[in-house]
């Protein structure tokens, strides 16, 4: 059976917050994993995502807002 690695961010809040703080990333590459959440715009929370991921090759694999969001990466290379 193969391992396979898999990373979830939920951006479930437990108090109301406002509409404009919800966009979230995840960034990957190099071995690196990045990802924000309920932030007030896209630009600062794909800043965020590759700040954390930590490593030069990283790159934003996925944008949300508003909503939750799951990433998953074989050892082969697929990812989804």
């Amino acid at each position: 059976m193969r391992a396979f690695a898999v990373f979830a961010v939920a951006a479930a809040v437990v108090v109301p917050i406002s509409a404009a703080w919800a966009d979230g990333a995840l960034a990957v590459g190099g071995g690196g994993f990045g990802f924000s959440r309920n932030h007030e715009n896209m630009g600062y929370a794909q800043k965020l995502a590759l700040d954390n991921c930590g490593n030069p090759q990283c790159h934003i694999v996925m944008t949300f807002s508003h909503s939750c969001a799951a990433y998953a990466r074989s050892p082969n290379g697929h990812e989804g």
